[in-house]
């Protein structure tokens, strides 16, 4: 019905804003990387970084929305379902990785640079 598709398109609008405010983090982090390694490792760390969370978004993304798709909704038209599953747990599970590993990324920043930041 007409509520319906509006409801829908409100709510893939919605979705489109968070990811859009989860895509600055990735270049902070690359950022961080390249504050925190030393010198001579700096190129070699920022290179595995990118490499990392490129094979993750690109490989293991795509493949769980297919898996949860086939193998837990059991509909091809549950697509939509299946990356608000994926998006649904994976966001909290990397932010909780974010606010774990925090501190001790600050420390790293510490060591090499001299100052703390909090």
């Amino acid at each position: 019905s007409y509520q319906t598709n509006i409801m829908t398109t409100a709510l893939m609008y919605v979705m489109l804003g968070l990811l859009q405010l989860l895509i600055p983090y990735s270049f902070a982090m690359v950022s961080h990387v390249q504050m925190a390694a030393p010198r001579q490792f700096r190129a070699r760390s920022v290179a595995l970084i990118t490499l990392t969370m490129l094979t993750a978004g690109l490989i293991i993304g795509p493949s769980s929305v297919v898996l949860i798709t086939d193998y837990v909704f059991h509909d091809p038209m549950k697509v939509g379902w299946s990356i608000a599953a994926v998006y649904g747990s994976c966001g909290p599970a990397a932010f909780l990785c974010l606010i774990l590993g925090y501190r001790a990324a600050n420390r790293a920043v510490y060591e090499i640079r001299g100052q703390w930041e909090k």
